[in-house]
């Protein structure tokens, strides 16, 4: 490989690492290798001090996270090698696998990719996290939140609503939730916490002086994806894609 072009792989893998936050060597391998290994590259960059590893994880299994020589490089925006605590750490695995181990073509959407998609001024009370989903025939944007696997039912709901009233009273969103095209995606772990809050939202209302339903106002959808406690079957199983074609 021409150095160039070694160069030009390392920037799209220290870029997806500071978009995501964290990633593991079986994504990397779907990504830029064809399914395979990534390893000598991970290597090579920790070597370089640009990649360590996020801790939180059991057995050999491996994270990879941008180190401030890393984000630096790639112009990554403040705080993006920081360790992430257990929360945050929660959040950033289950948007990766929304992304890339469900089978669907998303991405996640930095703040000022976000902002210009929808038109939506930088102050925005919007929510932090924003997954673009392109279909065959339309763009959806989904508001993820990926509350925590202790979070009670009643609290997911609080927020949920939160989050409605706080994006409907943003104008620019009107026409994206009108069409079915934002939607608040609440990503869960277990399937017994998916079935408990799409019972729950069957009836839900938004508030006590606004009636309607929660599934009138705005797209709500759950979705069941993998976290840490069951993601090496997840991982495992996308390797496999690859040496099955």
């Amino acid at each position: 490989m021409k150095s160039g072009e070694r160069q030009g792989l390392d920037r799209q893998i220290l870029e997806h690492i500071g978009r995501y936050r964290l990633t593991f060597q079986e994504i990397l391998g779907a990504l830029f290798f064809d399914g395979g290994s990534p390893q000598k590259v991970l290597n090579r960059l920790k070597d370089e001090e640009l990649v360590d590893t996020q801790p939180g994880f059991g057995g050999n299994r491996r994270a990879y996270k941008l180190t401030s020589k890393g984000g630096a490089a790639i112009d990554a925006r403040r705080r993006v090698a920081d360790n992430l605590g257990s929360e945050a750490l929660e959040t950033s695995v289950a948007i990766l696998s929304f992304c890339f181990l469900k089978q669907r073509s998303r991405v996640f959407l930095l703040p000022k990719e976000r902002d210009e998609l929808l038109s939506t001024p930088a102050k925005a009370k919007i929510g932090r996290y924003h997954c673009l989903e392109s279909g065959a025939h339309a763009k959806c944007v989904h508001h993820i939140y990926a509350p925590g696997v202790t979070t009670s039912i009643d609290d997911m709901l609080t927020q949920t609503r939160s989050h409605l009233r706080d994006a409907l009273a943003v104008k620019e969103l009107s026409p994206w939730i009108r069409h079915g095209r934002y939607v608040h995606t609440i990503l869960v772990e277990r399937p017994n916490r998916e079935a408990d809050f799409k019972a729950v939202l069957e009836e839900a209302q938004l508030d006590e002086h606004d009636r309607r339903l929660l599934r009138e106002v705005a797209p709500v959808r759950v979705e069941l994806v993998p976290m840490i406690p069951n993601l090496e079957e997840a991982l495992g199983a996308l390797a496999q894609e690859f040496k099955a074609a």
